[in-house]
């Protein structure tokens, strides 16, 4: 017969072991510190295609905006965007990359927020008028960095296609 003070040790150590296994493996975190799940809805325009106006050398840009949708109920903040592209074959086009541009907006909680931005930057048209190869559409990869109120970062990729200026 086990005495009373042992099965209270007994249930105490066992109860100090789960809640250790919760908090070390990372339950905790998941549980009471989620991190915002978040899905593009939509690019608008996906495929931009920017015209030369008549008598002028310069190429008005034109902006996208990308449509974000907040799966969760945590409560969130744009911190900025970054922007990569990619000939349409799939090569990487590094010297004319967005570095990350910061920029503060607060997400709608478990709505869709738009965000407007312009991928199509000076130094694509810069590329398309200084090659003579047929590179067009170029593929922009549009990176938003999100940090939510639990510290969680978040990076969310959308995609456009940009079209040489006629």
């Amino acid at each position: 017969m086990i005495s009373k003070n042992r099965k209270t040790v007994r249930i105490y150590f066992t109860i100090f072991i789960f809640s250790s296994l919760f908090f070390t493996v990372g339950c905790i975190q998941k549980t009471v510190f989620p991190a915002i799940l978040l899905t593009v809805t939509g690019v608008t325009p996906y495929e931009v295609k920017p015209t030369l106006p008549v008598g002028s050398a310069a190429v008005t840009l034109q902006s996208v905006a990308v449509a974000i949708r907040a799966d969760t109920q945590v409560p969130a903040n744009l911190k900025g965007y970054s922007v990569t592209y990619q000939t349409k074959l799939g090569d990487a086009i590094p010297q004319v990359s967005v570095p990350f541009t910061p920029l503060e907006l607060l997400l709608t909680l478990g709505g869709t927020t738009n965000i407007t931005l312009n991928p199509y930057t000076q130094d694509v048209v810069t590329i398309f008028n200084n090659t003579n190869s047929q590179i067009s559409p170029i593929l922009a990869t549009i990176h938003l960095d999100v940090k939510d109120v639990n510290g969680n970062t978040v990076t969310v990729v959308a995609h456009c296609l940009l079209h040489k200026p006629q």
